[in-house]
């Protein structure tokens, strides 16, 4: 019989499955695929309170996370940047992301007043583009 890990291991499988996007990030729409992704997790993970922390901060790789971490790693690939650089912007996307979520849950948002959801995405995804723009 399993214990609160492999509980949090189900619920973590099965919320992936609910916020990655049904197919591949693409050339055409790389920008849109993360913020599908963000705007489902905001979504999913307010329907599950304390959520966004535990996956900010869980001591554990959630079920589930490989296929999260692939769809941005990939669409940022597509939208210029090298693995390895697309692999350190997918630590800042998720940060931020679960953040914001956290934050929000708490009701103590740092900023008065609280930045705007879609206005960190256009940033986090903008510089993208900018990053591959430099190295070129």
């Amino acid at each position: 019989m399993g214990g609160r890990e492999e509980l949090l291991d189900l619920a973590s499988a099965e919320m992936s499955r609910r916020i990655v996007p049904r197919r591949d990030p693409t050339e055409a729409d790389w920008r849109d695929w993360p913020a599908e992704l963000a705007h489902a997790i905001r979504r999913e993970f307010r329907a599950v309170p304390g959520f966004a922390a535990r996956a900010l901060t869980g001591g554990h790789k959630a079920a589930g996370h490989d296929a999260v971490e692939r769809g941005v790693v990939t669409a940022f690939t597509l939208g210029g940047l090298p693995p390895e650089r697309a692999r350190q912007r997918w630590y800042v996307f998720a940060t931020a992301v679960l953040g914001r979520l956290a934050a929000e849950e708490s009701g103590r948002f740092p900023a008065d007043p609280p930045m705007d959801f879609n206005a960190m995405l256009e940033v986090l995804l903008a510089n993208v583009q900018a990053e591959d723009r430099q190295s070129q």
